[in-house]
């Protein structure tokens, strides 16, 4: 398989895996994707140049979306956990005090 093959198609299995959801896979891609580049280095042409830069500026944006929907998530469960423990308030002296809030755990929830 050529250089630029090989790039491109651990470029589209990166791809495929933040699509997909498969975060795990990308530590070994990520390996994977530096020995090609190193090897793909030296024998690039133009036109395969161009397709690795679109290749990997697409699966650059997938990752960025998936950090941010990461992201949500996380504060998401977050809230979800703050409300479960009840609304913190203050009263006319300034003492806090904890209105509300369940008795089960956001994994009994869920």
């Amino acid at each position: 398989m050529a250089e630029s093959q090989k790039i491109e198609t651990t470029l589209l299995r990166v791809n495929r895996a933040v699509t997909t959801g498969d975060l795990s896979a990308l530590a070994s891609l990520a390996v994977d994707i530096e020995d090609d580049l190193a090897a793909f280095a030296g024998s690039a042409d133009a036109a395969s140049a161009q397709r690795v830069r679109q290749l990997a500026t697409r699966n650059a944006a997938c990752l960025d979306a998936a950090l941010r929907g990461l992201r949500a998530a996380r504060r998401r469960m977050a809230d979800i956990a703050a409300a479960q423990a009840g609304v913190q308030t203050y009263d006319v002296r300034g003492a806090t005090r904890r209105l509300g809030g369940t008795g089960t755990t956001l994994t009994q929830r869920l």
